[in-house]
């Protein structure tokens, strides 16, 4: 009977504890959603506040996944609203957590967002591309494709605004053959065939550049 009673006592703790942890991802899983749905409808001031309470909850719960969601949101946030410099110290946070949980997939996604945010201003732009080709080998690693051919498009940007056209064009063409694959996003796919008008128009062959653009229009009026 004592072994029983030791028995149900272990089950009961147990299944309590499980409770409670998935009571918590729940939580914090409604904070981060409320976070971005204040995000998308331009909702700054409630995307923060709800980003932070997300921080706050998982250090207490110790979920460094969801901690990594809240900083990489402030990164985005700040970032978009004109404070470069703190979205990069909150992105940076991000990728810090990301690298100690030592996930793949979050590392790729830390790096890229940090590409972003670096390409965004002329005098950064080889950080942006060191951390795109970091994210890049990373999700080879992985094989996810889908992430690789958008992270082209982010670095072709880049390499095009930098008047890098032979390394914007290399980049391109990598795209370019990953767009045959059937999972690729139609949308990513318009638009690496877009920066290949930019591409085009960069080195001054207008004809191409314009066949370019009017084969990206008609492809949109297709899936539109």
């Amino acid at each position: 009977r004592l072994l029983l009673l030791f028995l149900f006592l272990f089950e009961f703790f147990h299944l309590t504890a499980q409770n409670a942890v998935d009571n918590n991802k729940d939580t914090l899983e409604l904070l981060i959603d409320r976070s971005n749905d204040a995000y998308e409808v331009y909702n700054y001031k409630d995307a923060i506040k709800y980003a932070s309470l997300t921080i706050d909850e998982a250090k207490q719960y110790g979920e460094d996944y969801y901690r990594f969601l809240g900083y990489d949101m402030l990164g985005g946030i700040y970032s978009e609203t004109g404070d470069s410099i703190q979205g990069r110290i909150y992105s940076e946070k991000a990728l810090e957590i990301a690298r100690a949980s030592k996930q793949d997939s979050l590392i790729a996604w830390g790096t890229l967002n940090l590409g972003i945010l670096f390409s965004e201003n002329k005098r950064t732009y080889e950080k942006a591309i060191r951390y795109f080709e970091e994210s890049i080998a990373i999700n080879e690693k992985i094989d996810d494709l889908d992430q690789i051919h958008l992270i082209y498009i982010s670095l072709a940007w880049t390499y095009l605004d930098d008047n890098q056209l032979d390394s914007a064009y290399a980049v391109l063409n990598k795209a370019r053959a990953i767009s045959k694959n059937k999972k690729i996003d139609s949308l990513n796919i318009l638009y690496i065939e877009l920066l290949f008008g930019r591409y085009y128009l960069a080195k001054k062959n207008h004809g191409r550049a314009i066949n370019q653009l009017e084969f990206v229009a008609i492809q949109a009026d297709k899936d539109s």
